[in-house]
Formats: structure tokens, C-alpha cells, sequence
């Protein structure tokens, strides 16, 4: 009877430690990501070689000239 007895208890362990309650988080704690797309700064730049104006385009994004010198 007392076999009985711890079989019995021992099945039920059993049985309740693999049907116990677990608890999953679905929620996830990422900051979102924003893309945003955003134009070349681009400026024209200025200087005087023998008495003449001339200008060129600079990017400031890049930090890369744009063309050629030319006679304003």
C-alpha cells in the first residue's frame, strides 16, 4: 500500500512540473528606426584669381568640390 502510495505522489510531481503556468513576453523593447532621407548641403564658394570673380560649387555632405572653377 505504501508502494502504491509513493507512485502515485510520484506521477503527480511528474505530472505537475510540466503542465505548470509559464509566462512569455511578446512585447518587444526596440526603439523604433527612422530613416530619413536628407539633401546634400551644396554651397557656392568664392575667389578672385588676377582680378576675376570666379565660383564653385562645394558639398558640405561629402566635403567634395562640385566641378570646376568657372568665370563668374
Amino acid at each position: 500500500m505504501k508502494k502504491m502510495f509513493s507512485i502515485v505522489v510520484l506521477i503527480f510531481i511528474c505530472i505537475c512540473s510540466f503542465v505548470q503556468p509559464t509566462s512569455i513576453l511578446a512585447n518587444e523593447n526596440k526603439a523604433p528606426v527612422s530613416i530619413e532621407p536628407r539633401a546634400d548641403i551644396i554651397e557656392w564658394r568664392y575667389k578672385i584669381i588676377n582680378g576675376k570673380l570666379y565660383k564653385r560649387q562645394f558639398n558640405h555632405s561629402t566635403g567634395k568640390w562640385i566641378g570646376k572653377w568657372v568665370l563668374c
